[in-house]
């Protein structure tokens, strides 16, 4: 029945999308952020100068750190580093440290210290070691610390997929296969680690990107401003979240954070809405957006 019902409103609702592309244009004279810049800004002490996400494999103090109180440590890639925004305006007039390791393309990952004269395979296993050994060593010391685990998990996990675990040839990014492979093995195992060791973890679910390929959008698609389905904007999301909370089992005190509702609905998700661009790029939100969605991690940045 709903089949046919979506065939006889099919007219209707095509004429209703083409006037929400018309009219969800930004106003030339309307004060938004240029989107070209609208990315979060790190300390100079946590990026190369021309860069935007951090290239080493150490803390970033996203607030000035002080010893003894409560910690967040945001984890993972660069779908972690787009929520720095969100992180700081929720721990504004909250007694925590507010620390980062990120690095692009770059999981959370469990791995295993090299051999005595060997070293870390790649950038990313380094941080990953040395993210486990900062968020343990505060929890010796009887500092309270939350980990935040974000990715793009749903990218990697297609990757692993397509490539047959990295033994079929694809179009992707050869470090893009590799960074699947780890993630294959060591996200689940990052997440045993941390629930034996009774590490506080949030966990943000997959968020949204612009779908590839995206329709075409005259209103705009640098960034891309126009409504898109939600299933093409978040794909495989039912399977990411068991896949997620099937992990998050492993810990002691999960939490879970969605925050894709902010802008999509059960079937649209908005490019741009309430004069805010939604995305900073295809793949990433907006620095404006990501403040606005500070409330979603207020449990997170909660004063012990």
């Amino acid at each position: 029945m709903v089949t046919r019902l979506r065939g006889l409103l099919a007219p209707a609702v095509a004429l209703l999308f083409l006037a929400t592309l018309l009219a969800v244009a930004p106003a030339a004279s309307a004060r938004v952020a240029d989107p070209a810049q609208d990315h979060p800004v790190l300390p100079d002490s946590c990026i190369d100068e021309g860069q935007l996400v951090p290239q080493h494999a150490a803390v970033c103090h996203l607030v000035p750190f002080r010893k003894g109180r409560p910690t967040v440590v945001l984890w993972g890639d660069s779908h972690a580093w787009m929520f720095i925004p969100a992180l700081v305006q929720a721990g504004r007039k909250r007694n925590v440290n507010l620390d980062a390791f990120v690095l692009g393309a770059c999981p959370p990952l469990k791995v295993a210290e090299p051999a005595p004269g060997e070293h870390f395979g790649s950038k990313c296993e380094r941080s990953n070691y040395n993210t486990l050994k900062y968020v343990l060593d505060l929890q010796r010391r009887g500092q309270q610390v939350r980990a935040l685990l974000a990715a793009n998990w749903v990218g990697y996990r297609q990757i692993y997929r397509e490539s047959e675990g990295g033994t079929k040839q694809t179009d992707y990014d050869p470090y893009a296969v590799e960074m699947s492979v780890l993630f294959h093995r060591g996200t689940p195992a990052i997440f045993r680690t941390l629930g034996a060791k009774g590490v506080d973890v949030d966990v943000v679910g997959q968020t949204l990107t612009v779908p590839r390929p995206a329709a075409s959008c005259p209103a705009g698609e640098e960034p891309y401003v126009c409504p898109m389905p939600r299933d093409r904007a978040i794909p495989e999301e039912k399977a990411t979240r068991e896949w997620l909370e099937a992990r998050m089992a492993r810990l002691a005190y999960p939490g879970y954070i969605e925050v894709n509702d902010a802008v999509c609905g059960t079937w649209w998700c908005d490019g741009y809405r309430d004069g805010i661009y939604t995305f900073y790029d295809s793949l990433h939100l907006s620095a404006t957006r990501s403040r606005t969605l500070a409330d979603y991690f207020r449990l997170t940045v909660r004063d012990w």
